[in-house]
């Protein structure tokens, strides 16, 4: 240490080390890459398929008439405050929801449960449904069938509309 406190240090030491153990550091690494390239090319790849849905509510009609300028549309028609993605979530991960999905797939639920994985994208209203399989086209096809559901089973729970 020098007189304002600051450690020297003395790198010279530190090369010196280096260079007598540099045998054990280079097989140390040798053994990491090694062991790494063996076990990706025993075990399988695994695809990652992707859907996003918007979570939002249906537009409320407010029970005016229809505008005769524009068919079709109310004059007072105004967006419901949207869902928390979190809701929707933990909707998506359901059993109920697993289990229709793994049916239409044709897969046991244990392990298609174990492929499905949800999060709310930050700061949006938007829900990522992920799914991993051993191939694209699986994996894609899976995705879909299992947006397919929440989508339909949402819109059965937290529908507007008057019934």
């Amino acid at each position: 240490m020098d007189q304002d406190g600051d450690i020297d240090i003395d790198l010279r030491k530190y090369l010196s080390v280096l260079r007598r153990r540099w045998p054990a550091i280079a097989a140390v690494a040798a053994v990491a890459v090694l062991t790494a390239a063996i076990l990706s090319f025993l075990l399988p790849p695994v695809y990652e398929a992707k859907a996003v849905l918007l979570v939002a509510r249906a537009p409320l009609q407010a029970g005016a008439a229809p505008d005769p300028m524009t068919p079709g549309v109310k004059i007072a028609a105004v967006l419901a405050s949207d869902l928390p993605t979190g809701t929707l979530a933990a909707f998506a991960t359901l059993p109920a929801v697993e289990q229709r999905v793994a049916r239409l797939a044709g897969e046991p639920t244990r392990r298609l449960a174990r492929t499905l994985s949800v999060r709310p994208v930050p700061n949006t209203n938007l829900l990522e449904l992920r799914v991993r399989e051993h191939t694209p086209q699986r994996a894609a096809q899976i995705a879909n069938l299992w947006a397919s559901v929440v989508a339909a089973g949402s819109h059965a729970l937290f529908s507007t509309e008057a019934r």
